[in-house]
């Protein structure tokens, strides 16, 4: 065992008492064996509330600035606000106001296409398949870092996260979670051949390629010996993420005139670029005041601080690849943030698919499972967050 991983394991028995048979251990253990069962119930559980929320609003209504949906009525549901972009770029390629959205879920909705409802059945097909791979990567990965019963804990836990809805539809989150698990699984296999092709993918997939190199740099930096230097199966696992981004930037340069035209481009979804902490500030006054007190405000915001204040305390635990990963994209997003409030909104939307954070989640909640009540207790929370999430996100809500 590594001094890594004996001063990870050493911290981890000395601040948490769930390795020692906390209730929560014993009363999951025969249902957590395989991500299957979260896999299942948790798809039925969000498509029941986001079911129950699209009965409650009128069929492919006009949304401002939003998006009415595809026009098969079960489809419907899982068609949401930017849904209508990756839809539009498998059909029509690309737009000027589209080059936020990088290509690779809408290439692979175009598989599916040119008829829309066929288009949105793949991408729904592709997420949750994709999210059943990465609840197996995200058990492996989480296993190796913090023991079976965090693993276990934090495969529940992401299964059910309170944004799941876009992990259902036709949206990158999945995706994304599964390559870059991949690519981190396979980063710490010293695999990097691999740790190159999924890096690749994950960065053709969001716009996080200069995050995912700078966090794979720090997991090969963990892993070498003083002397070693990179080999050249390092250097392009290192490189990949930060080459696909430049590729994209590149066409999208070439397509549309500008060197940062998917930058630009931001303006169009009232995004623009100002100081981290200034989104938190006017979120945090906001729901002082009252101006901003509702519920996807004060969890989008929460859920930000939650992920600062988590990684701080347990940074003596987390790999710094991943902490890395953490602050990157949430720094990206409060960078390049929204021009009108509420500011933090996509907060729980993004930590979805960063699976540091859920880890997190499953390291911070040990004070629901020392008892039966308190498990019970801790649940309920959880589950009622995530039916509120699917119902607003069904109602078709601005969510992020």
């Amino acid at each position: 065992m590594s001094a890594f991983q004996k001063g990870r394991k050493g911290e981890w028995e000395k601040g948490s008492n769930c390795r020692s048979g906390t209730y929560q251990s014993r009363f999951l253990l025969p249902f957590s064996l395989s991500p299957f069962l979260p896999f299942l119930l948790s798809r039925f559980f969000i498509a029941l509330f986001v079911y129950a929320g699209h009965l409650s609003h009128p069929f492919r209504e006009e949304i401002e600035g939003g998006y009415g949906g595809v026009s098969n009525w079960w489809l419907n549901a899982w068609t949401y606000y930017d849904s209508a972009h990756f839809l539009s770029i498998a059909r029509e390629g690309y737009s000027a106001s589209t080059t936020p959205f990088f290509p690779l879920y809408p290439l692979l909705l175009r598989v599916f296409g040119p008829d829309e409802n066929a288009m949105a059945l793949g991408g729904i097909l592709i997420s949750n398949l994709a999210f059943l791979g990465a609840l197996f990567l995200f058990f492996g990965l989480t296993r190796q870092i913090y023991g079976p019963v965090i693993a276990r804990r934090g495969v529940w836990l992401l299964a059910f996260f309170p944004a799941g809805a876009f992990g259902m539809a036709v949206y990158t989150d999945s995706l994304f979670l599964l390559l870059g698990l991949a690519a981190f699984g396979a980063a710490r296999r010293k695999a990097w051949l691999w740790a190159a092709l999924f890096g690749f993918l994950a960065a053709l997939t969001r716009n996080y390629g200069p995050v995912l190199t700078l966090a794979l740099f720090f997991e090969w930096q963990r892993q070498r010996d003083a002397a070693e230097k990179p080999r050249a199966t390092t250097i392009l696992a290192l490189a990949a993420p930060l080459l696909a981004f430049g590729f994209v930037q590149l066409f999208f340069a070439q397509r549309f005139g500008g060197a940062l035209a998917g930058v630009s481009s931001q303006g169009n979804y009232f995004r623009a670029l100002t100081w981290p902490l200034l989104p938190l500030w006017r979120d945090f006054a906001g729901i002082i005041s009252g101006a901003h007190l509702n519920i996807v405000a004060i969890l989008n915001f929460s859920a930000t601080i939650l992920a600062f204040v988590w990684l701080w305390r347990r940074r003596a635990v987390v790999p710094r690849a991943d902490a890395v990963l953490l602050l990157g994209v949430l720094g990206m997003h409060l960078t390049l943030a929204r021009t009108i409030p509420p500011y933090t909104i996509g907060s729980l939307r993004y930590l979805f698919a960063l699976w540091p954070f859920t880890q997190l989640l499953a390291l911070g909640c040990g004070f629901f499972t020392v008892n039966r009540l308190r498990l019970v207790v801790g649940w309920v929370m959880y589950l009622l967050l995530c039916a509120v999430h699917s119902f607003l996100f069904g109602l078709k809500s601005f969510l992020g």
